[in-house]
């Protein structure tokens, strides 16, 4: 190991590496994998929000420094305002400065100096991107920025001035690292940045699952965003199949409403928030894992799924065209969705194969040894 330290801010993460049971996004199980995979070679850090966990304590080989005035996602889901709007009213003091902006720049300001990072690792363009990148050209540390999805690269859905705060952070920072072509062509086109495509981390613990699978899974943040509303609506036109649907309310009114629609459907059952660590048997025993959003990344229930040899299944979202390649299916509108299920569930062989082009793929394109060498390769690049 050499003496470089490479900290992530990671605030939602530390549940990850401690099987807490608070809720996680996809951004963070990233940090987690990474960070587990690069404490091996280098010194690692962890900036995590308040837990209730010691103002710093070393575990597991690695050091994790608390933000005492940062919430936890768990705490802010908690508000009938969903996460991006919290941290998007925080970012930009538009929502009680006093309250929000000053103590949470300031918190995470503190808890960089503790971590003493070379180099600062922040994925997902929040508020967060831009106090690190203030950070980072103030104290001449190094700073490198990771997309966690398509809206990253272009970040079309966010306010004027939010969007041109973060141009400008992500701008600043020493390297940016994207997902796919299509983010790496995006970013340039936008942002006139040159990204370095990095795929995402998955370790292929498991073996392939047996059997068929018993259900259609969905698993994600109930939002606006990831429409869970298509999969009641996918129940109603599909009785001969089951659903099983596992989530976190990012929007508690409409986690509330959806959860009262599927109680008075049989072959829907809503199960609500499970803790990441206890997910994997949900995956397990899938026939396909079904994704409804809008926008995307590259979703770690792709990862999941095709971990036990399972089918992804999506309503136009296909990351550089991976699924419509053979690791899965992808439908234009929810009429085509319904015939790709429909399918699936009288033919469970199409979901068996395409589940196994998508194992193959995690073994050739997400191995964590192969992804850490690219991470390693770029953080001794801008070491001191």
């Amino acid at each position: 190991m050499d003496d470089l330290r490479v900290a992530f801010i990671a605030l939602n993460s530390y549940p990850l590496f401690f099987s807490t049971g608070e809720p996680v996004g996809g951004a963070e199980v990233q940090q987690y994998l990474l960070a587990r995979e690069l404490k091996r070679h280098i010194d690692i850090a962890i900036i995590n929000s308040d837990f209730g966990q010691r103002a710093v304590e070393v575990r597991d080989g690695m050091i994790f420094v608390k933000t005492p005035h940062v919430p936890s996602l768990g705490s802010i889901s908690e508000f009938r305002l969903s996460p991006p709007y919290i941290y998007r009213f925080a970012s930009l003091a538009e929502y009680n400065p006093q309250k929000w902006y000053r103590p949470l720049w300031q918190s995470l300001h503190r808890a960089m100096n503790m971590a003493d990072g070379d180099i600062f690792f922040q994925m997902m363009a929040d508020w967060s991107t831009i106090a690190t990148a203030h950070y980072c050209k103030n104290m001449r540390r190094r700073f490198v920025f990771a997309t966690a999805s398509d809206e990253d690269c272009t970040l079309h859905r966010r306010r004027e001035r939010e969007r041109k705060m973060l141009f400008r952070a992500i701008r600043e920072a020493d390297a940016v690292v994207v997902q796919t072509q299509r983010q790496k062509e995006a970013i340039e086109e936008s942002m006139g940045i040159d990204a370095m495509l990095i795929p995402s981390i998955w370790p292929t613990t498991a073996d392939v699952a047996s059997g068929d699978g018993d259900y259609v899974l969905w698993a994600g943040r109930i939002d606006e965003n990831k429409r869970p509303q298509v999969v009641v609506e996918l129940a109603e036109k599909l009785p001969e199949v089951r659903f099983v649907m596992l989530g976190y309310p990012g929007d508690r009114d409409l986690y509330e409403r959806i959860k009262a629609k599927a109680k008075k459907l049989p072959n829907l059952d809503f199960v609500g928030f499970v803790p990441f660590h206890k997910t994997a048997r949900y995956f397990r025993d899938a026939r396909a894992v079904l994704n409804t959003s809008e926008i995307e990344g590259v979703p770690n229930t792709f990862f999941q799924a095709w971990e036990y040899g399972r089918s992804v299944v999506t309503l136009d979202i296909d990351p550089d065209d991976i699924l419509s390649k053979g690791a899965g299916f992808v439908a234009r509108d929810v009429d085509e969705l319904v015939d790709i299920l429909r399918e699936l569930w009288h033919q469970p062989e199409k979901a068996r194969k395409a589940g196994l082009r998508g194992r193959r793929l995690l073994e050739e394109r997400h191995l964590p040894s192969t992804i850490a060498e690219e991470y390693l390769n770029l953080f001794h690049s801008l070491s001191p």
